[in-house]
């Protein structure tokens, strides 16, 4: 129980089980501030684990009492990490609060292009894509497209949050072309859209090549 890692495992599993409360809109398993203080313990023995920092982040987030001491632990995270790869994740996550409170949603587009400079996954294209589509349609089109060619470089074995995104870029590229009265490609993409869902309903019983990933995973 001394070891840095199974204390990290055990306070891991104490926010997911909170985490999956708050999803419920339920009240919290454990205090926030008590696992705080054992991340901050973790923290106070082994200073170099930027991984707790992360955690800490995630901890806070659970709690809407704690909004900037979730912000702090993940820019100390990044601190710690600076500019390897894997530091997007964190970018992201810190984008997502600042997103939320309005109040500090000035931070967040360039979170998301901290996060997109680190590594384009296609969740950070996405949130770029959203911000400029407010500003210059063709450069959030630019990005919608990117989004839509990084997840089909699995082609057509998706994940659930994949096909999420395939359909939400389709729907919002539609939206784009009817607006700039460009109806072929309005109707591609929104056709593009409606087969996805289509073709996920076909393959329930079934599997197809929409579906497999869902049968190889959960049987």
């Amino acid at each position: 129980w001394d070891q840095r890692n199974v204390r990290y495992a055990k306070l891991y599993c104490k926010q997911k089980m909170n985490f999956a409360q708050y999803l419920y809109n339920k009240t919290v398993i454990y205090y926030i501030d008590k696992l705080a203080i054992e991340g901050l313990s973790i923290l106070k023995n082994f200073p170099e684990f930027s991984n707790v920092w992360v955690l800490l982040g995630m901890i806070y987030e659970d709690s809407k009492d704690f909004v900037r001491e979730a912000i702090d632990a993940y820019k100390r995270a990044i601190e710690m990490v600076a500019t390897k790869p894997f530091a997007s994740s964190i970018h992201y996550w810190l984008g997502k609060i600042l997103e939320k409170d309005k109040t500090l949603e000035g931070g967040a587009e360039k979170s998301y292009l901290n996060a997109y400079t680190l590594m384009k996954k296609y969740r950070n294209i996405y949130k770029l894509a959203n911000y400029n589509n407010r500003r210059n349609t063709e450069d959030a089109l630019k990005y919608f497209k990117e989004c839509i060619a990084k997840i089909e470089e699995k082609e057509s074995y998706l994940d659930p949050l994949e096909l999420e995104y395939y359909y939400k870029v389709c729907v919002q590229m539609s939206t784009i072309y009817l607006k700039q009265k460009d109806y072929i490609k309005a109707i591609v993409f929104a056709n593009n859209a409606v087969k996805l869902r289509d073709n996920l309903e076909k393959g329930k019983d079934i599997p197809n090549q929409y579906t497999a990933f869902y049968f190889d995973m959960y049987k």
